[in-house]
């Protein structure tokens, strides 16, 4: 009996068929891993945010507005990541003469299909969604 020297194009369509198969499965879970690492991310910043509001509302007795991520950074003496890199926006607003406040995380890149999510002040984790209703 002699053996093949070489694979028929039967058997190379094959494997490429199964190879892009199992490629497109591994992207869709990387994908899905980015999405939710980069939402756990945009929780512990706004948790961030929300323990500096906290102590800011110690020392001054109320809450202070911001209303983007680098003047969090500057008011709230914090280093959440800003500039063309990052994937959220944070901002604060106050209502009730800056005795409440709501702080929210927006996705800002728009390939990465990630929820926007927000922190109150009698709340003790981030909720998807937005502070336009505060």
């Amino acid at each position: 009996m002699k053996w093949r020297q070489s694979f028929t194009l039967i058997e190379v369509l094959i494997i490429i068929i199964i190879l892009g198969i199992l490629a497109t499965i591994a992207f869709t879970s990387f994908r899905k891993s980015v999405v939710n690492s980069r939402e756990k991310e945009a929780r512990a910043m706004l948790n961030l945010i929300a323990q500096a509001e906290k102590m800011y509302k110690l020392e001054a007795g109320v809450y202070w507005p911001c209303p983007n991520t680098s003047s969090c950074n500057t008011l709230l003496d914090l280093s959440i990541p800003s500039g063309t890199s990052r994937a959220w926006d944070y901002r604060v607003k106050t209502r009730n003469s800056y005795t409440e406040f709501c702080s929210d995380a927006k996705c800002i890149q728009p390939n990465l299909n990630a929820r926007d999510f927000y922190i109150r002040d009698n709340t003790d984790e981030p909720i998807p969604g937005n502070c336009d209703s505060f």
